[in-house]
């Protein structure tokens, strides 16, 4: 590759990095929040397992200085139970409860389509392959290659007859 594909390459991803910090400025700093957290969460089990006097506190409980959210999540355990009640209460709605079913059925029957259109598909070469190879021996029959004569000579055998020749032999009960 050239010089000049690499530097082209370097200059488009660079800018699509500083377009993707001007426009998700706020995923940055909250990773940037997330790290600080773990690190001190890490310092505060370390400095416990140990006897470590330390100073600081883990700030993992607390919300999130980037985004402001007031209605994220409830604040104490009853605000929780109440929301958690009307989340399931509404997730187990019989209209969410068809409507999930039908979704599933949609896919279903376009996986069906496609599953039956393959078995169709290998059926018709299942079967047109022996034809197929059936013709071709009845045209391009070569006799004497194999004792040496020379020549080309076609024999005219009927459909029937080829696929006798080709088709492997079965016992008669099979």
């Amino acid at each position: 590759m050239s010089r000049r594909f690499h530097i082209s390459v370097t200059v488009i991803l660079s800018v699509l990095f500083l377009a993707l910090i001007a426009v998700f400025w706020q995923s940055y700093a909250r990773f940037g929040e997330a790290c600080k957290d773990f690190g001190l969460s890490v310092a505060y089990y370390v400095c416990e397992l140990f006897g470590i006097d330390y100073s600081f506190t883990p700030t993992v409980t607390e919300y999130s200085h980037v985004l402001q959210w007031e209605i994220l999540l409830p604040a104490d355990f009853d605000a929780f139970t109440a929301s958690a009640g009307e989340y399931f209460s509404l997730l187990i709605d019989g209209e969410n409860f068809s409507g999930y079913w039908a979704a599933v059925c949609d896919v279903m029957l376009v996986v069906a389509k496609v599953i039956a259109g393959a078995a169709l598909l290998h059926c018709f070469d299942t079967c047109r392959i022996p034809y197929v190879q059936a013709r071709q021996y009845k045209t391009q029959q070569r006799h004497g290659a194999a004792t040496g004569i020379q020549g080309n000579f076609k024999v005219h055998l009927s459909t029937r007859q080829a696929c006798r020749a080709i088709l492997p032999r079965f016992p008669a009960g099979a």
